[in-house]
Formats: C-alpha cells, structure tokens, sequence
C-alpha cells in the first residue's frame, strides 16, 4: 500500500460486498460495499480498520474520499468506510480452517469478471465463506446442501478431486475464532466447560 509516496506493508482482505452485511457490523465511519462494487467497473472502494485509520490519518474523518493506491496492482482505492475499534475478523489458516485474525488493516471488494466466473476458469481451489443460518436452520441440515453441492460438482468437473475440498458446515464462528486457545481458556476457567 502506497500513502502520500510513502509504501506500508499491510494485511487485507478481498470480500464479497454483503460481508460486512453479514456479520451485521456497520463502520464507525462513512459507509461499507455496495453492490455494485463486487461487479467489474463498480469502482475501487477501500474500508480500513480503525487502527489503521489512526496510525495512517491520525483518526482524521477527513480521510474518507482519501486515496490509497495497493502495491501488488497500482490500482488507486479510495476510502469510504471505517471499522469500528475492537473489530476483528478471522481469516483462512494454514489447515483450510478458519483461525483468528491475522491483523487485517483493510478490505477491498472481491470483483470477477464474467470470464473468472466461466467454468473453463474452475480450478479446484475456492474461497473461504461465511454464512448466517436461517432462524430454525441445522447445522446438519447445511452439511446435506454442502455435500449434494460437493457431489454436483464432482460430476460437473471430474477434472478435480472434490473428495479433498472441506466443505464443512462445522464451525460456528465461536468455534473458529477459539479452535486454538480453547484449551487454554477451558484450563483457566475462563470458558464454559461446555465449550472445552
């Protein structure tokens, strides 16, 4: 990331525009994604962490129209939003599994363009999702749709081994966000013991 002629390496994240949606988080300061901006030619928006946003503009609300240009593209962002201090989001770790958060400082939207999404351009890599349950929804009853989804596009592109995609409806945030100092916090009395 280049600020005022000055690069910073920096974590973030492509998202889908309903991420943030999703989570039902709304920034502290201007606004997040749009729809549009998942799509190609929606613009180049930018929301950053409140951490970031103190230590690169002093905490300025005039940062919001502020462009930021990202290394690995040269493509300029300009900044609409801020999260929320304390806002963390976990990432994909080393196992394909979630884990915490890895100090992400920023997130673009993930755009792809009609040829991306073509299933000549499938490989058998993916993108780590989220998802809210519907109220009266099962995780076992998400874990079917995923594996009749996995058995699909097996017969779809016998060119991959689905059989090695974790499509998992097992993680609840709670259980992803803890995995690693679940015991930990079991030993130091800090988590329920149902938990552990």
């Amino acid at each position: 990331m280049v600020i005022d002629g000055l690069p910073q390496e920096l974590r973030g994240l492509r998202v889908t525009p309903s991420l943030f949606r999703v989570l039902r988080v709304s920034p502290a300061l201007g606004r997040s994604f749009t729809d549009r901006e998942g799509d190609p030619g929606g613009g180049s928006p930018i929301v950053l962490s409140h951490g970031l946003w103190q230590s690169m503009f002093g905490g300025d609300p005039a940062a919001l129209g502020r462009t930021i240009r990202l290394g690995w593209t040269g493509e300029p962002y300009t900044v609409v939003g801020v999260m929320p201090a304390g806002f963390r989001f976990f990432d994909a770790g080393p196992d394909g599994h979630a884990s915490g958060t890895r100090g992400n400082q920023f997130w673009i939207p993930l755009v792809l363009t009609p040829e991306q999404k073509a299933d000549s351009a499938r490989t058998r890599y993916g993108f780590f999702h989220v998802g809210r349950l519907k109220p009266g929804a099962t995780l076992a009853a998400l874990q079917a749709e995923l594996d009749a989804l996995r058995e699909r596009n097996g017969e779809r592109f016998p060119q991959f081994r689905y059989d090695e995609l974790g499509m998992l409806a097992g993680d609840t945030a709670q259980d992803a966000l803890t995995r690693g100092v679940r015991r930990t916090l079991c030993c130091s009395g800090r988590a329920p013991p149902s938990s552990c």
